[in-house]
């Protein structure tokens, strides 16, 4: 009996440890993946007038010229 129970609780212990790591590795995978996207924007420009400079963020979407408001 005492065997039974030790088996179990070793078992149960490498399943934690396995469920620890893999959860350790699908959090540094995805914020791998957050930093990665947050360093993908486009970056500023700026011209001599406001028509030449390009802002660091896009802008909201606009209804087309001649369209309803």
């Amino acid at each position: 009996m005492k065997i039974k129970a030790m088996a179990t609780r070793t078992s149960v212990r490498v399943v934690a440890i396995l469920v620890s790591i893999s959860s350790i590795l699908f959090l540094g995978h995805t914020l791998s993946r957050v930093t990665a996207q947050q360093q993908d924007r486009p970056r500023p420009n700026i011209g001599r007038t406001y028509k030449e400079s390009k802002p660091s963020w896009e802008l909201p979407p606009q209804a087309a010229k001649g369209s309803p408001m």
